[in-house]
Formats: C-alpha cells, structure tokens, sequence
C-alpha cells in the first residue's frame, strides 16, 4: 500500500505533463488534445484539461478520467501500480507500507470494491451512448438538463430498463457477484437469483478525491407511481451518504 500524501502529490501534477509522457500533445485553448490513443481515428477528439485534472476522449470511447485512470488504461494496471508508474517517472519519492494480515484483506476487499464500481460506471456509459430509443431518451433527458460536456465530462451514465444487463456484464467480465451485491449494484431476489438494482435510470456516479467511484445516485426515468425519483448506492466501506459529496474530485483541483 502507498501512503495518501504520495497520491496527492500525483493529483498535484500537471496531468498534461503526464499524459505527454505517453502521447504528443497539443495546445488548444483551454485544452490540450491528440488524436486518442485508445482507438484509431484521424480527428483529434481526445482532450485534456490541466486546470481540472481531467481527460476525455469525446470519440469512439466516450470515456474519461485524471492521470491515474489515464496510466491504468494504457498499461492495464492496477491503481497502485499506476501511482507507482507516475510516481516513478515524476521522481516522487514513496514507500510502501506493511500491512497486517487483517489490513490487506480489507485493503484488497476495498480494490476489489473499486474495481466493481469501475466496472458498473464503464457499463452505465457504454448504455448511455447505445443507438436504441430507450437510451435516446436518456440522452434527450440528460442534454435538457445538463449541457452534453458537463454529461460526458462528468460521466452519467444510464441503467436501463433490464433485470440483468448489469449482472451479465459484470459475469462476463468475471467480477465478484458477492462484491456487487454488497454495493447494492444487484440484489438477490426470494428466489435466490441475481438482478440489477438500477434500472430505468439516470446514473450519476460519485467519487472520492482521488476520482475513483465509491457509489452512484440515479433518476427515475420511468416516473412510475410509487418509484422513488431518487435511489443511492447502500452504504459501503467506500461510501458513506452523509460523508460523501458530489464532485469534490474536481472541486478540490479546482480549488488548488
């Protein structure tokens, strides 16, 4: 494990100078942009923005995220491995710390946590942008409400109107179904079997200052009779309602 002072000295790097270290960047305005480096494409759609610490391909991927997110997507790592990598390359000085027995496994629960979140967010938007009505819809409601770069940027997503598009999702990509089921991203019916919690609804996820996700909040669609508008992740060891506040990843760089 690796001390929070050392991630937020990462957080406190330029994420422009980050990311050139991997793709030639250009300036552009407020942003910088390349042509993105996660598919191909000769129209630069891939934009970063050092005053928020973000990135965003507005292309093919429709997905974003800070620095560490960047480094865990080109090198298909970890997040510790990816502050690592940075950190090695921006000659920021860290040690790792020795943990209990007890202390990895809730330190391994928790990334196993994070990863599940990650894994639900990365479906929530890839539903978000499908070609069919009901995420046309989603889109129509989401553009009227927000403007389409605060939507894309922020990452809302949408979890439609399945019992099980979530689950089979997350099976195919081989997530823990007792993970999921402890953040209330599916639920175990009277029968025993396996549902999406969301459903029909905006997601709007919620991250810690480091911009990981620690739970969602998400808007009814359906404006069904009884249907709660509103629905949050259940309480977990990431998420705590009453200590957790929406975009305060952006919040505190911007206020740096």
């Amino acid at each position: 494990m690796i001390a929070e002072p050392v991630i937020q000295q990462i957080h406190n790097l330029d994420i422009a100078t980050v990311i050139g270290g991997y793709v030639a960047l250009k300036h552009k305005g407020r942003y910088y942009e390349c042509c993105c480096p996660f598919h191909n494409e000769k129209t630069p759609s891939f934009k970063v923005d050092s005053a928020k610490g973000k990135w965003y391909c507005y292309g093919s991927c429709q997905e974003g995220g800070d620095a560490i997110a960047f480094v865990m997507k080109c090198n298909n790592c970890s997040f510790y491995e990816a502050v690592k990598t940075i950190a090695q390359n921006h000659g920021i000085t860290y040690e790792e710390i020795e943990q209990s027995s007890e202390d990895e496994t809730k330190s391994r629960k928790r990334e196993a946590m994070f990863s599940a979140n990650a894994l639900a967010q990365e479906f929530f938007v890839k539903s978000f942008n499908e070609a069919n009505q009901e995420a046309k819809n989603a889109r129509e409601y989401a553009y009227n409400r927000w403007n389409k770069s605060f939507v894309n940027e922020t990452g809302i997503g949408f979890a439609p109107n399945s019992w099980n598009g979530l689950l089979n999702f997350a099976k195919s990509k081989g997530a823990s179904l007792d993970v999921l089921e402890e953040l209330s991203l599916i639920r175990k019916s009277e029968q025993k079997s396996y549902y999406d919690f969301f459903r029909a609804r905006l997601t709007i996820p919620i991250r810690d200052r480091f911009n990981r996700v620690i739970g969602f909040a998400a808007r009814d669609l359906t404006n069904a009779k009884d249907t709660p508008k509103y629905l949050n992740s259940a309480e977990s060891p990431l998420f705590h309602k009453a200590e957790s506040l929406f975009g305060i990843d952006t919040a505190i760089r911007q206020a740096r």
